[in-house]
Order: structure tokens, then C-alpha cells, then sequence
């Protein structure tokens, strides 16, 4: 009897546990000005070994459904999220999301006529360091345009997220706990100021003005779990704020920075910024 009865409470245990949201699963770096350069970046900030299958990427757009009553819970995203490929994320491991394009760029190789203006159409080096490359659906494309239509075999199949103008949309994480539950444990860009629907202007960040729009948003890596709050974790100065507001590259002939895929706990000083191409005074800032 002794023995069922701890087998009982040795399985009760386990579902309680399996139900506990996973809130480590952390939005680190994103890029939300438009879509052709945009890519989001998650890290796993906690001790254990994670499926992302089991967490969904979504948008909310600034249009949705008032959500007042709630605050946030839950959230309303429409047909705008899918379901994260099998993928096992270790501690401390990035994951990186972006669009592609490649039938301009094909059309610039082929010297098609009205293709101009698309040899690059993004930066090149997202296609090494990206993990899930979405092929957008380019407007001059046909019938050999290569495009992602299904992501994951699990669920919702929308690729349409990262289509964001501007930093005016939410871009949310949420985990699948059962076939019944589920919960949005991280965020970036909803601030629901506008009857708790985003209002479509560029927030600022860190006390840089619409940042949002003009920057490259990196978490800062003292943050280890999930904030649903982007009005205050944005902050008003780089000291309250969550993020570091990186200005964006304007020309896809740049090279993305280093930290896409890579969210550590760097310092840059006179100890730290080192070249071995160009000579560093970090007190004279040249």
C-alpha cells in the first residue's frame, strides 16, 4: 500500500512539474524595423535542455483586440504565430529566427530586366548565422520563388511574424504546457498604451528616441527569465531598461554585428577592445 501510494505521488509530482511554465526561454536580441533585415534571437537563459517545439513565436499587431480586462493573459495573436521546429536549445545556447530572399537577388544574377536594385537584398551573413531562415514570399516573385509556407509539423503554420513595420507589433514567446494550456512567458515591442492595443508610433527605448524603429534591441545578459511588461522593462535611461539600444545598419553591404547569435556577458574597455587590424584608444574613443 505504502509503495502505490508513493508511486501515486511520485506521478502527481512529475505532471505538476511538467506544467510549470519554462520562463527562461528569453527574447535577446531583435530587429523589428521592417521585415527585410528584421530577425529575432532567443537564448536559453536557465540550467536545462529545451525542445522549442514546444514554445510558440507570435505577433500581435497594434489592431488587436483590446485586452484591458486581462492585462495580457491571455493574449489574443490571431493567425499570426507558429509552432518552433524540433529543436533541442542547451543552456546558454541562441537561437536565431529571420526572413530570406533569394528570388531578386537570382533575377540581379541572371541580368533580368527591372531587377536592378535587388543584388542584395539582406545581409548576407544571416544565412550562416540564422537557425530557422524563413523564405519570404518576394512581391516580384512566380512560380520559382522558393517560400516557407509550414514551419513545424505541430500545429499553427503561420510565417508571417516577422512581418513588422516600423517596431509597431508585439513579438511574443509563449509555451504549449498541454494540449489545453498554454502561456506567454517573454515579449518584445507591446506596450498596449492605446486602449491596450499598441499604438502605432516608435516607442523609445533606454532613453533613445524611437528605438523601436532606428535599433538593434539586445537584452541585457542580467536578465534570465521572461518579462511580459515592455511599457516599463523598456525603460527611460540605459540604467532602468532591460535593453541596449544598438542603431541599426542602414546598408545591407554592412556586416551584421557580432552579437547576433552570440549573448554573452561581454564588457568593452581599454582591457577588452582589442584589434589586431586598427589601433584602439578607448579613453579618446578612436
Amino acid at each position: 500500500m505504502r509503495l502505490k501510494l508513493l508511486l501515486l505521488l511520485m506521478t502527481f509530482s512529475s505532471v505538476l512539474f511538467a506544467q510549470e511554465p519554462y520562463r527562461h526561454l528569453v527574447i535577446t536580441e531583435a530587429r523589428k524595423d521592417n521585415p527585410y533585415n528584421g530577425y529575432l534571437e532567443l537564448t536559453n537563459m536557465g540550467d536545462q535542455t529545451i525542445n522549442l517545439n514546444n514554445f510558440k513565436f507570435g505577433k500581435m499587431e497594434p489592431w488587436g483586440q483590446p485586452i484591458c480586462d486581462v492585462y495580457l493573459d491571455p493574449w489574443d495573436p490571431g493567425d499570426s504565430w507558429f509552432y518552433l521546429p524540433e529543436y533541442m536549445l542547451a543552456p546558454g545556447e541562441s537561437y536565431v529566427i529571420a526572413y530570406v530572399y533569394d528570388f531578386g537577388p537570382r533575377m540581379y544574377r541572371n541580368r533580368v530586366p527591372g531587377f536592378a536594385d535587388n543584388e542584395r537584398e539582406k545581409i548576407t551573413e544571416i544565412y550562416d548565422l540564422a537557425n530557422l531562415l524563413i523564405h519570404k514570399a518576394e512581391w516580384k516573385g512566380d512560380e520559382t520563388d522558393s517560400v516557407t509556407t509550414f514551419i513545424s509539423d505541430k500545429g499553427h503554420g503561420s510565417v508571417t511574424v516577422l512581418d513588422d513595420w516600423r517596431g509597431r507589433a508585439a513579438w511574443y514567446i509563449e509555451q504549449q504546457l498541454s494540449e489545453s494550456d498554454s502561456i506567454v512567458i517573454d515579449q518584445v515591442g507591446g506596450v498596449f498604451d492605446d486602449n491596450c492595443t499598441n499604438q502605432d508610433v516608435k516607442y523609445s527605448v533606454a532613453g533613445v528616441f524611437e528605438a523601436v524603429d532606428n535599433s538593434i534591441l539586445v537584452r541585457k545578459y542580467s536578465v534570465k527569465t521572461g518579462n511580459l511588461d515592455f511599457a516599463n522593462a523598456k525603460g527611460v535611461g540605459l540604467e532602468d531598461s532591460e535593453w541596449i539600444p544598438i542603431p541599426k545598419q542602414e546598408s545591407n553591404w554592412r556586416k551584421l554585428f557580432w552579437t547576433v547569435g552570440n549573448h554573452g556577458d561581454y564588457v568593452l574597455d581599454e582591457n577588452t577592445l582589442e584589434s589586431a587590424v586598427v589601433d584602439v584608444d578607448f579613453a579618446g574613443r578612436t
